[in-house]
């Protein structure tokens, strides 16, 4: 498992990420961390799982899940498969993922996690996505 954003940021889930269209971010709320699933045994597919979590301004963590598949032609990626829990245990959250890991038959090292959560506010944390940028 790469704890580090070791490879770079797609523009697409940045822009996603900042615009609050998969996981909107109210006044208070900051990203918690983020998780990429990219199976490397078929890179053709193009395929990800994206597992975005934020921290509430009530202490909750909150979470979006979901698959995106790029398209073959110049077309925006397809998503499918959202799925939204408002509030979720840190402890079950980390089993979550594990499981998705397991079921999505991938190794520990196809898991990308961004860990933000030692930066204080949600516009520095775009900031520093930003320079993971590809």
């Amino acid at each position: 498992m790469s704890t580090q954003a070791t490879l770079l940021l797609d523009p697409e889930a940045l822009n996603e990420l900042a615009a609050g269209s998969v996981l909107r971010m109210e006044p208070g709320e900051r990203l918690w961390k983020l998780y990429f699933l990219r199976p490397a045994a078929n890179p053709a597919a193009q395929a990800e799982h994206r597992i975005y979590t934020k921290l509430q301004a009530d202490g909750r963590i909150c979470l979006a899940s979901y698959t995106v598949n790029a398209t073959h032609e110049d077309g925006p990626p397809i998503r499918s498969n959202l799925a939204i829990v408002r509030d979720i245990p840190e402890d079950t959250l980390n089993q979550l993922i594990w499981q998705v890991v397991r079921q999505s038959q991938i190794g520990p090292d196809e898991l990308e996690v961004i860990d933000l959560t030692s930066i204080d506010s949600f516009e520095a944390q775009v900031g520093y996505l930003r320079g993971k940028q590809a």
